[in-house]
């Protein structure tokens, strides 16, 4: 093999290559990618960061001891300082598929504003839902209804005791239910008519048939009435609370908060609550809660965030759970971020050969940058039962 010629530049020792305005004053700002023998590195960070909005991903590799993550760490610092903040996300509950919630992006602190908006507006309709839904003139506007109904009911009965008299027989109506005898001789009825024909006693039988029928149809035609009733003054009290939430967060949110009128007037009868019942007000509010998964409104720029053992959760969250007699539940409060939810927007640094050991782990990482979108899940759930 033919001697090759090296140069000075080749063989002599890494040389700072800084401008002279940055020696004016200590501590001057010399890092790893300052070394000449560093340099070919350091622009190829700048341009892999150059590209992050196409998707790309920067894979950095040095000798055991080369200081390749401090100094990876210290150019990413400078770096991100020069990358505004980014903005928050929530959770927001799918009143339509609960088990599947919404993510929505806020404004930089933001999230916290929309927990408290929302509370205080689920709060106030608790106690203006009690106030008017238990008031004595929506309780007697409830009382027209069913004293009309009932009216009609005792009409209906008490003809059908008349004819029943004039057979030999007596109905009674004891706890919704009714009971046929035949009279006594020489008390109600005259003592030729105490046999009572057959007919007559099975034409009495359909007429309580009837009645019972059409009482129990007309019954829940009252429900329904009540429940409009109660929906109608609901949404005149309701209208004035939504309002000032809407005209703040209706561009973030957008329909969501037609979801949100709509499914507390279909369970309007849940904020008509017991407050000796502190299980029903917790579901309540956890129904209309925010679960503020990243918040950044202290954030002075961009995340910087390094993973120094990653896992699955520590990547991609996890979902907690709570137990109670019935065994154990969860909803979208208890979602918890992982790392790649804090980093969104920013950067997120991985040790490569901690996710190497774990292909499943890997695998996951790939899908999610491939599809930009973060899945949670519980691979020790799968089979459960």
């Amino acid at each position: 093999m033919a001697p090759k010629t090296l140069s000075y530049e080749q063989v002599a020792l890494p040389k700072f290559s800084i401008k002279s305005d940055d020696l004016t004053c200590p501590p001057y700002p010399v890092t790893y990618f300052d070394l000449t023998s560093h340099a070919r590195a350091g622009t190829a960070i700048s341009t892999g960061l150059k590209m992050r909005r196409y998707g790309a991903n920067v894979f950095v590799i040095g000798g055991d001891r080369s200081a390749r993550m401090l100094a990876t760490m210290q150019y990413l610092e400078d770096y991100i300082k020069s990358i505004p903040p980014c903005g928050d996300w929530v959770y927001l509950n799918n009143f339509e598929t609960n088990y599947r919630p919404i993510p929505f992006q806020l404004p930089r602190g933001q999230s916290l504003k929309l927990k408290r908006a929302l509370n205080e507006l689920i709060e106030a309709a608790i106690d203006l839902f009690n106030t008017t839904l238990t008031s004595g003139v929506f309780i007697n506007e409830v009382n027209a209804l069913t004293a009309e109904l009932d009216q009609q009911f005792q009409s209906q009965i008490e003809e059908v005791q008349e004819i029943a008299i004039s057979k030999g027989l007596k109905v009674e109506t004891l706890n919704d239910e009714f009971t046929i005898t035949i009279l006594e001789e020489n008390t109600e009825i005259n003592s030729a008519k105490a046999k009572v024909a057959p007919e007559d006693l099975q034409a009495i039988r359909e007429q309580l048939t009837q009645i019972s029928s059409l009482a129990h149809f007309q019954g829940r035609e009252l429900t329904q009435k009540i429940q409009a009733l109660k929906i109608a003054e609901a949404e005149k009290t309701l209208k004035p609370l939504l309002t000032p939430f809407r005209k703040v967060y209706d561009k973030y949110l957008g329909k969501w908060i037609d979801t949100l009128k709509d499914d507390i007037l279909n369970h309007i009868d849940h904020f008509i609550i017991d407050e000796s019942d502190p299980t029903t007000i917790e579901e309540l509010r956890n129904r209309y809660a925010v679960n503020v998964l990243v918040n950044n409104k202290e954030a002075m720029h961009a995340p910087l965030i390094l993973d120094p053992a990653p896992t699955y959760e520590s990547i991609f969250g996890c979902i907690k759970y709570k137990t109670n007699p019935a065994g154990y539940t969860t909803d979208f409060t208890m979602i918890r971020p992982g790392n790649l939810h804090r980093a969104n927007g920013g950067i997120l640094v991985l040790r490569a050969e901690a996710i190497a050991q774990d292909p499943s782990l890997w695998m996951a990482l790939k899908t999610a940058l491939r599809d930009r979108q973060i899945r949670i899940e519980e691979f020790h759930r799968e089979n459960a039962l």
